[in-house]
């Protein structure tokens, strides 16, 4: 298994179980085909090729689903992929657009949803993927969210799709967390099958290390 490595405090060892939780965006620009047959159908399709993975590779990880539209909605509880495989799969499939880009109430249940009372062991690496293709549009500030987050030890990765010009990359790349050797946690995919494969390669653990 390949291992992603940005440095950081110590947070995942290599073999311990990791929560994720797949935070996406349900906005209506999210309708655009540009991503055919839409950024929305697109964007589903990755997240089953990430769960499929962790199905395969790392059954024992937990995986959630929230999205975030005019209000953030917990589309699946974090659970382990081994035995809610199937629960994940139609929770993805199920979801529908609806609205703005509340992204701060995302981020929020996402904290809420990944906070250390869930676990068992408190070795469990957490981390957030948020996919959005606009802007937060809501009151509050993403960033500040974001940098709590951040400092409880969650690892926020971003993704960015559709119109460059249209999305916020500040926002995004300011919400990700540091990665000293590549930059931020952020990457813009502009087509559907690069963002099938980005969602299968972050479905690899991240292992943190000290210092950097």
């Amino acid at each position: 298994m390949l291992w992603r490595i940005p440095t950081g405090r110590l947070e995942a060892i290599p073999g311990e179980p990791e929560a994720v939780i797949l935070l996406l965006d349900i906005s209506g620009s999210m309708a655009d085909d540009d991503y055919p047959p839409s950024r929305l159908e697109a964007m589903k399709e990755a997240a089953v090729k990430f769960i499929e993975r962790k199905h395969t590779d790392s059954p024992d990880d937990q995986v959630g689903i929230i999205t975030f539209g005019s209000s953030a909605e917990i589309c699946c509880s974090l659970v382990p992929v081994r035995t809610g495989y199937h629960k994940l799969l139609n929770a993805v499939k199920a979801i529908e657009i609806k609205g703005t880009t509340e992204m701060v109430a995302g981020l929020k249940e996402a904290g809420r949803a990944i906070a250390p009372g869930w676990f068992r062991k408190v070795s469990v690496s957490r981390r957030i993927i948020l996919l959005s293709d606009g802007g937060h549009s809501g009151i509050g500030n993403p960033v500040k969210v974001a940098a709590s987050l951040k400092a409880e030890g969650i690892i926020v990765e971003c993704v960015g799709i559709g119109d460059r010009e249209l999305l916020d990359e500040d926002t995004l790349r300011k919400i990700a967390s540091i990665h000293n050797k590549r930059g931020v946690l952020y990457r813009w995919i502009g087509d559907r099958e690069n963002l099938e494969r980005h969602f299968i390669e972050m479905s690899n653990k991240l292992v943190i290390k000290e210092g950097g």
